[in-house]
């Protein structure tokens, strides 16, 4: 405006502990120039559990199996049917186990919902100015 033609850096400043961040593409512009800014907030991560007593079934089915296949055979396939037992019994925990993806712990809130503030500045030789971007996040 008014003949004003410098280059234009850009920054953005963002509630970081809120897991929101910001950044400018370019980050510098000239007077009639568009910048394009995005920002980023992080969704909440969830633990699933497991219903009560859902391991309990198969140890409880697996148990009496064992006993009875080691009471049967020579000792040559006692220690056969043991080892395969005992990997089905192995097999069969890992199957049970749950996990959470998304690399935080289970339960994060991540960017909770409300109205945040985003700050874009644009600096030229001394002269700067800033404007507020309102940001809602549901």
């Amino acid at each position: 405006q008014n003949g004003f033609a410098n280059s234009i850096a850009l920054s953005c400043a963002s509630p970081t502990s809120q897991c929101i961040h910001c950044s400018l593409s370019p980050t510098s512009a000239t007077p009639g120039s568009t910048a394009t800014l995005t920002v980023t907030t992080t969704g909440g991560s969830a633990a699933v559990n497991a219903p009560p007593g859902a391991g309990k079934f198969l140890y409880a089915f697996c148990l009496p199996l064992m006993l009875v296949a080691l009471g049967l055979g020579s000792p040559k396939n006692r220690i056969r049917v043991a080892g395969l037992m005992l990997w089905c019994l192995i097999l069969a925990g890992l199957s049970l186990q749950l996990a959470c993806g998304g690399g935080g712990k289970p339960g994060s809130t991540g960017t909770l919902a409300g109205n945040y503030t985003v700050t874009v500045t644009g600096t030229a030789g001394s002269l700067q100015r800033s404007i507020n971007v309102a940001l809602n996040v549901l």
